[in-house]
């Protein structure tokens, strides 16, 4: 059942590339030193007041425990209370994506999976987590996929839930301080 539900996501991943091409997932330098900053979805945001939307989840462990660059499937985006729900994964690239596939039993090879790379989802919990107010938030160009376009909490939720792209976040004591959605090797 474990190993059918890793490979249910196969479909789903062979969509991004074909959107996606032939390249790879964004240099993060290129995404720290963005041409114009991400912008306030919806109504204009006050400034920050020390108070915060509480991280939340489904099922299971806190989200509060995130820390760090994580992966992950975007499920939805808030705009009103600046959060994300999303489906965490494990993203592994060359022999530790090799491993992880043996490991979990996938034989899967096509557009390089289990080569290259892997995406492991161990659960469907959805976790959620705020968005700070200046977060660098990125799309792809979808003519360049090396090239991060900055983008506002609106627009990437709406890039996201069309194309299926993974998006990569960092944490910072329990918010989204950056996010940006990459295409597989």
């Amino acid at each position: 059942m474990v190993v059918f539900r890793r490979i249910a996501l196969v479909p789903l991943l062979l969509v991004s590339l074909v959107a996606c091409g032939p390249a790879h997932k964004a240099d993060k330098a290129a995404a720290a030193a963005p041409t114009s900053t991400a912008v306030s979805a919806g109504p204009a945001q006050p400034a920050s007041t020390g108070t915060s939307v509480a991280p939340s989840v489904t099922a299971g462990t806190s989200p509060a425990a995130l820390t760090g660059t994580q992966n992950a499937f975007l499920k939805s985006v808030d705009t009103t209370k600046r959060t994300i729900t999303f489906d965490l994964v494990e993203f592994y690239t060359g022999a530790q994506a090799q491993a992880a596939c043996k490991e979990d039993g996938v034989t899967e090879t096509a557009n390089d999976m289990c080569k290259a790379w892997y995406l492991r989802n161990n659960n469907r919990l959805l976790r959620t987590l705020p968005v700070k107010p200046d977060a660098k938030l990125f799309t792809i160009d979808m003519n360049d996929s090396a090239k991060p376009v900055p983008v506002d909490l609106a627009k990437f939720g709406e890039f996201l839930t069309t194309n299926s792209f993974p998006f990569e976040f960092d944490v910072v004591d329990g918010q989204i301080t950056r996010a940006q959605a990459f295409c597989l090797p």
